[in-house]
């Protein structure tokens, strides 16, 4: 793996794959990306910062032709821009929204939408999804105080998506962390 592989942190994101290049974040407030059509090799100017907002990268998806990156308090997204030196990304700053994320594994992506479980610095902790570049609450005032009492009792909280007979499904997992 190239030296400028950046591990900068306890978290890295995961990697998404968009037009030839690997994408991930770090919590040192940038999204990287890998050379063209490699796994491997990196830059170290092939980066951005995702600072919109001063919360650090915790978690990176795709979303149509966008890269999309979701931190503790906010949403930077995006897009290629084809640039010859630093990184390839342009921000898309009239998609930004104020809403953050718990961490990488609150995130799932099913076809062409993004779920998420939000992170509690903006308000009561819900799930949301990202589709067609909107964001939008999809839980329930029930399945809200779940998650609440789940977050305030120090439980981790995952989730998952599936079809199953042609219907879609989001399982949240909220487990308990005992001392």
């Amino acid at each position: 793996l190239s030296a400028n592989f950046v591990t900068t942190g306890t978290n890295i994101a995961s990697f998404v794959e968009m037009d030839g290049y690997q994408f991930y974040a770090s919590e040192d407030g940038f999204v990287y990306h890998s050379n063209l059509n490699s796994v491997s090799l990196y830059s170290a100017a092939d980066r951005i910062a995702a600072n919109m907002s001063p919360d650090l990268p915790v978690a990176i998806a795709r979303h149509k032709n966008m890269i999309i990156c979701f931190g503790t308090n906010s949403v930077d997204f995006f897009y290629n821009a084809g640039n010859p030196s630093g990184s390839v990304l342009n921000r898309a700053e009239q998609y930004f929204q104020r809403v953050g994320i718990q961490n990488q594994r609150s995130l799932v992506a099913l076809e062409d939408t993004i779920y998420f479980i939000s992170s509690s610095r903006t308000g009561d902790i819900q799930v949301k999804k990202l589709a067609n570049l909107q964001i939008s609450k999809i839980s329930t005032s029930a399945i809200d105080r779940i998650l609440g009492t789940g977050n305030a009792t120090g439980s981790a909280m995952y989730l998952n998506a599936f079809t199953l007979g042609g219907y879609s499904y989001l399982l949240i997992q909220v487990i308990s962390v005992l001392a």
